[in-house]
């Protein structure tokens, strides 16, 4: 946002269980935001991102021993991205879309996995949804089939700066037969909510608010009244959206992170440039 200055950060923090207390656990190799991370056997797969001078490719695996941080490389990206949205199926990590540069005027349309299971793998290209090319999507795994649902759309405005133009719609992959079906779309447009979106038993994953892009432009920025709090629920068996409630409060372009019986939502942004 042009109007705020943002900064991004190194540091690792750590929650042991609900009822403790943070603490520091080390850094990241470099100050870095708004990558794909998913929660690994006992580790966090972090993969992409930016800082404030450019996008980035590199892909690691942080783990925490209750002392010390370590941190693995693993294969780089195939290309740089920031705002993608990712997954892990099984232990495939599916990383899709997002934009190479800071600045871009268009999204990607890149579909990629890596086997964590295998030493060896390196990043596969796979093809892509059929639908327009996106960031800021919201990405689930459920029911054996990778999910991307809505998202931002770019395109260069008479400014030359990048527009947006908010998505409704969803598609399932299935890796078995490496083929995309389009889903009901949402009944209404939803940018970077909360990622990967929790899936609840054998056939839902729930959708947590969102940038539905009603109050894209909004000014005072300080009167912006936050985001959407409304949770929609897709079944995987009817390809239905229904709602299901309300979150506390509405944060993007923030992880949902599957914790025991448990999903949580550590910091983001809950309005233009302001976070929690």
């Amino acid at each position: 946002h042009d109007a705020l200055p943002i900064f991004w950060h190194d540091a690792v923090y750590v929650l042991a269980e609900p009822t403790g207390s943070w603490q520091t656990a080390g850094q990241l190799p470099r100050p870095l935001g708004y990558g794909v991370s998913a929660t690994c056997g006992d580790g966090v797969v972090c993969a992409g991102g930016s800082d404030a001078d450019r996008h980035y490719a590199d892909v690691f695996l942080l783990k925490w021993d209750g002392r010390a941080l370590q941190t693995t490389p693993l294969p780089s990206l195939p290309r740089s991205c920031a705002n993608a949205c990712g997954a892990l199926l099984g232990n495939t990590l599916f990383v899709a879309g997002g934009e190479e540069t800071p600045g871009a005027t268009n999204a990607l349309q890149t579909f990629w996995s890596l086997d964590l299971d295998n030493p060896r793998a390196q990043w596969q290209e796979l093809p892509p949804w059929p639908g327009p090319a996106r960031s800021l999507a919201v990405a689930a795994a459920q029911a054996g089939s990778f999910f991307v649902v809505g998202g931002v759309h770019l395109t260069a405005g008479p400014d030359g700066k990048p527009a947006r133009t908010y998505l409704a719609d969803g598609y399932r992959y299935a890796p078995k037969h490496r083929t995309w079906q389009r889903i009901a779309d949402l009944p209404h447009p939803v940018a970077a909510a909360p990622s990967p979106a929790p899936a609840i038993g054998q056939s839902q994953f729930l959708v947590l608010g969102g940038d539905d892009g009603s109050k894209a432009g909004f000014q005072p920025l300080a009167e912006h009244p936050g985001f959407p709090r409304g949770i929609l629920a897709y079944n995987t068996i009817t390809d239905t959206w229904c709602p299901m409630g309300e979150v506390p409060l509405g944060q993007v372009t923030v992880p949902a992170v599957a914790w025991g019986e448990r999903f949580a939502v550590p910091s983001g942004e809950i309005r233009p440039g302001v976070r929690t």
